[in-house]
């Protein structure tokens, strides 16, 4: 595919959609700024491409790269025509592979319906919420095995412990906790 080609392709579908847009909204700004980008981008858009590809199963590899997750995995492409695509595929319940020829039309519309709308957040389950954890959900989720202490907390994590002073020894006794932003957050005294 020669890139000049590519570049009038690219700069006449992205404007053909913008198009269709205008016809129904009947929008005259949109249609002034798609004649200036005829117009002022004469060779086409910029499309980014490293290297000429003439063959259509690079075409399907190179387009293939930047989807995150493929409605169709590439190897079950079997054959591409230019005006079809056999593919394969395998019911959950049975091993055998059904191949199957769609006009191009009809497959890359079947692609469409698997890109989600503008903004679409998709997020996958993990942890907790994972499907291999389905059957295996805990009752309660636990912070720590057991009731352990402030100054358990800070032994376990610093290796030091915080109710003995560290020049003579002596037992300490926490009277109050103070924080530069709250103030104090704890006064055995009650005074806070």
């Amino acid at each position: 595919m020669p890139y000049p080609v590519l570049k009038k392709s690219w700069q006449k579908c992205s404007l053909d959609i913008i198009a269709n847009f205008t016809k129904i909204n009947n929008n005259i700004n949109l249609k002034n700024k798609i004649s200036l980008c005829y117009r002022k981008y004469n060779d086409g858009f910029y499309v980014k491409s490293d290297k000429k590809i003439n063959n259509i199963f690079e075409i399907a590899k190179y387009i293939g790269r930047y989807l995150a997750r493929p409605a169709i995995a590439e190897y079950r492409i079997t054959d591409i025509t230019d005006s079809s695509v056999t593919f394969w595929y395998q019911k959950p319940d049975s091993p055998k592979k059904i191949f199957l020829t769609l006009p191009m039309t009809q497959f890359i519309g079947r692609l469409l319906a698997h890109i989600p709308p503008k903004n679409f957040k998709m997020i996958r389950r993990f942890g907790l919420y994972s499907r291999r954890y389905k059957n295996k959900k805990p009752k309660k989720i636990k912070l720590f095995k057991g009731k352990i202490s402030w100054a358990e907390r800070i032994f376990k994590t610093f290796k030091t412990n915080p109710l003995i002073c560290p020049k003579c020894y002596s037992n300490l006794v926490l009277l109050e906790i103070f924080h530069i932003k709250y103030g104090v957050i704890f006064s055995k005294t009650g005074f806070s």
